[in-house]
This record gives C-alpha cells, sequence and structure tokens, in this order.
C-alpha cells in the first residue's frame, strides 16, 4: 500500500520528529501531511527556508502549532474533510493549505468546520519529476478572503514559486478538474478516431497526419490507448458527482470501450 496519509486516531503511531534545516534561521514552521508522490517533493523544497514536520501514516508531529500545514493526501469525499478538520484541530495552523485534487466547494467546507484559514492551492505537474514541476508552473490560489489569499502567495513565493491568486477556492478547484479532463476528452476523441479508421481499414496516423499541420487546432495526434493512471478517470468522476454531464459519461463510455477492445 502506497505511503500518502496519516490516519487520525491510528494508535500506533510512532510520534517521531522528521525535519531537515538546511539553513540556520527558519521563518516558518510548516507540517505537511501526506509523504507520497505530492508531499515528499514539496516538502524536500519547503525544507530549504522553513522547519518541516512531516506526517504520514506511521508518523506524527509533535508540534501543538504550526504556521502552515500542506494537505497532500488523496481526497476520498466522505472521509476527506473530516480527516482535515481533524489534522487542523491538532496541529492548529494559521493557514492550511489544500494542495489534494478535491471536489469544488470541499475547501470552504473544511474552512467553515474548522473555522480557520483555508485556501486550495491543486498541484500541477507529472508525478515523476514534480519538485522541478512545482517550480516551474503557476502555483494558483483559491481563497476565501483576501488575507488568507495573500499569506498563501508569500508563502509560496517565498519558496521561489510563481503565484496567482483567483476569486475564490472552487475557481482553482474546478481549474483543476477540468484540466485533467480536457487530457481525457483528447484522448477519448483518438480513441474514437482510431475506432472509425480501423472500421474503414486505415491507418490512425495516416488519418491524424491529414489535421497536423493546421496551426489553429491543438496538439491533436493523441495516442489513442486506455486512460490509465489516478488522475483523469478519477477526476472525472468527482465531476460526474456534482455534474450530470452526457460529455463526461462519453468519455467513460470510450474508455470502456477501448479496455474492451484489449480484452485477449
Amino acid at each position: 500500500m502506497r505511503r500518502g496519509r496519516e490516519r487520525p486516531g491510528q494508535s500506533s503511531l510512532r510520534f517521531k520528529l522528521i525535519f531537515t534545516l538546511e539553513q540556520e534561521q527558519a521563518s516558518q514552521t510548516v507540517v505537511i501531511v501526506g509523504l507520497g508522490e505530492v508531499g515528499k517533493p514539496l516538502s524536500e523544497i519547503i525544507k530549504k527556508r522553513h522547519r518541516v514536520f512531516e506526517v504520514d501514516i506511521d508518523l506524527a508531529a509533535p508540534v501543538k502549532r504550526c504556521d502552515v500545514m500542506h494537505i497532500c493526501f488523496p481526497f476520498r469525499d466522505k472521509e476527506f474533510v473530516g480527516q482535515v478538520s481533524e489534522y487542523i484541530g491538532r496541529y492548529q495552523p494559521d493557514l492550511t493549505i489544500i494542495n489534494s485534487t478535491v471536489a469544488p466547494g470541499t475547501t470552504r467546507r473544511i474552512a467553515g468546520e474548522s473555522g480557520t484559514s483555508v485556501v486550495n492551492s491543486p498541484i500541477r505537474g507529472k508525478h515523476a519529476r514534480m519538485r522541478e514541476e512545482l517550480l516551474h508552473y503557476t502555483k494558483f490560489i483559491g481563497a476565501l478572503d483576501p488575507d488568507a489569499g495573500k499569506r498563501a502567495v508569500e508563502h509560496f513565493q517565498g519558496l521561489g514559486m510563481k503565484t496567482r491568486l483567483l476569486s475564490a477556492p472552487e475557481a482553482t478547484e474546478i481549474a483543476k478538474l477540468t484540466e485533467t479532463t480536457y487530457f481525457g476528452l483528447m484522448i477519448a476523441w483518438a480513441q474514437e478516431v482510431e475506432r472509425f479508421s480501423r472500421e474503414l481499414g486505415v491507418g490512425y496516423d495516416e488519418v491524424v497526419s491529414f489535421y497536423e499541420e493546421i496551426k489553429f487546432f491543438p496538439r491533436m495526434k493523441y495516442f489513442p490507448g486506455v486512460i490509465g493512471g489516478h488522475c483523469v478517470m478519477p477526476n472525472i468522476a468527482i465531476l460526474l458527482e456534482r455534474f450530470p454531464s452526457d460529455l463526461l459519461q462519453a468519455i467513460v463510455r470510450s474508455n470502456m470501450l477501448k479496455e474492451k477492445s484489449l480484452e485477449p
């Protein structure tokens, strides 16, 4: 089982301090919850500037208060708000940053339940090179109030990241979900073109070569494989919980047809 988060209330937690301070003076105390493909590289970046306490399945931070807490464990609709609220109660952060991909409205619910400052700032980039991607892409931030947004901007800019503050956490929440879904839509279209081509006895590659040089199109030649991984299809499922959509269902059906076509 991949490590990604501490389970609240787990009795076997080892209370062990995990931090590396690469500078003599740290301006903030930061707790990072979840040391998976996002939390670990984010922790490595933050350690260069601040005092970091890492929290995971078998690790807890022996601190009662912190300046910033980063949430980096996977979203589960029925558990996530309660889990994050419990961590907020445990570590008393001045600011909580939700880096996880979540359903629209999640950040607002956590802020309301905890009565604390919470912002949403979804991760972007490929997990295989996440540390580099974190420093490459703009860190979009959705805040409920100007003060929380300002503090999140200052925190990320202090880490050497570009930032952009949006009007509300719902803006960043839906932006992340639709970004990955757009990629899924393009792959689903490639799957459909491949099916058309196969039925006509022609090759997918030669068909898409016809419109590759049209400059005002987005990149058209996507590999028509199965949409796998743990981003695109799970994020479509999150959207479908809130927004019934024939278009999203079409992506799901197309991917199921592709999977079926590869069965022996």
